[in-house]
């Protein structure tokens, strides 16, 4: 298990700009309050929003990204419902600096922690990206926590081509990373995201300076772990993503939760547009399946 991942304190005040700068936007609308939780893998911040005696939702955003971050994305949501946001170990600086492996049940008791810090017995567990690998850990190895399953652009359903993303996302980010400006970042950036946007592509740029890069790619989940996973489940797919491929991705989400319901952000890469429309037609979809 690794530790360490920002490159110094000065690093950490820069990352910690961001964080307020994101939190700010949020708390322009909705008052968050944050909270650290003791867990087996280390203190972890909690960063909640939306109305208290709303049904809870817990969080889990994805990688290189934080709880300030998904708030932004997941705002619409705040309106009817209690969000936990969690600053996942191994990603955001906000929790501590390690990197769980993948492979055992490391994150598997690190959610369980979480939910039991939070004084939930189960909620709504919604996981985005890297988070949605994170939340599928936990649930695998504690069934009982989520009464219902969000996941979206999961990881640990499928893999994109290797050569794609090299090509599209791999050599570009290299060469921005030997000699920075602003058009090789908006073309790696633009792999990934479906719209340009200041904010996260400047934090993106910051993030990638000054912290270290996790490479490593979740394994799969199996037919066999997923079969006890009987909660209403949904799962949304973005078409063009590069990580994982739209239509590839709900293929196997069907072979996983033959039950679930399943979506396609169409015409949309890795991560949606960060746009209020955008983050509002998302919230509506989740919202539907939610109440119904």
């Amino acid at each position: 298990m690794s530790t360490g991942f920002v490159a110094s304190d000065a690093a950490r005040v820069e990352l910690d700009r961001w964080y307020d700068k994101f939190l700010a936007q949020v708390e322009s609308r909705y008052p968050t309050s944050a909270q650290v939780i003791e867990t087996r893998l280390g203190p972890t911040q909690v960063r909640s929003a939306g109305p208290k005696d709303a049904p809870p939702i817990v969080l889990i955003h994805g990688a290189m990204a934080t709880s300030a971050h998904v708030l932004v994305e997941a705002a619409p949501l705040l309106r009817k419902y209690r969000v936990h946001a969690v600053d996942v170990v191994g990603q955001s600086w906000k929790s501590v600096e390690r990197r769980p492996s993948h492979k055992d049940n490391s994150y598997s008791d690190w959610v369980a922690d979480v939910f039991a810090g939070l004084g939930l017995e189960s909620a709504i567990l919604y996981g985005v990206s890297l988070g949605g690998f994170v939340a599928l850990k936990g649930l695998v190895a504690h069934p009982q926590l989520a009464k219902k399953l969000v996941l979206v652009v999961p990881a640990g359903f499928v893999n994109g081509s290797a050569w794609e993303g090299f090509t599209q996302v791999g050599w570009p980010m290299m060469m921005y990373k030997l000699a920075p400006n602003e058009a090789r970042l908006r073309k790696f950036f633009l792999a990934i995201f479906s719209t340009w946007d200041e904010d996260w592509g400047h934090y993106f740029a910051d993030a990638m300076k000054y912290m270290k890069l996790d490479l490593r790619v979740p394994p799969l989940f199996t037919v066999e772990q997923t079969a006890q996973l009987t909660q209403p489940t949904l799962v949304i797919a973005a078409e063009k993503d590069l990580s994982f491929p739209g239509a590839k991705l709900l293929e196997r989400a069907r072979e996983l939760f033959p039950h679930a319901k399943t979506d396609m952000l169409e015409g949309v890469r890795h991560c949606p547009p960060s746009t209020e429309e955008a983050r509002e037609d998302l919230a509506r979809r989740v919202v539907q399946f939610l109440e119904s």
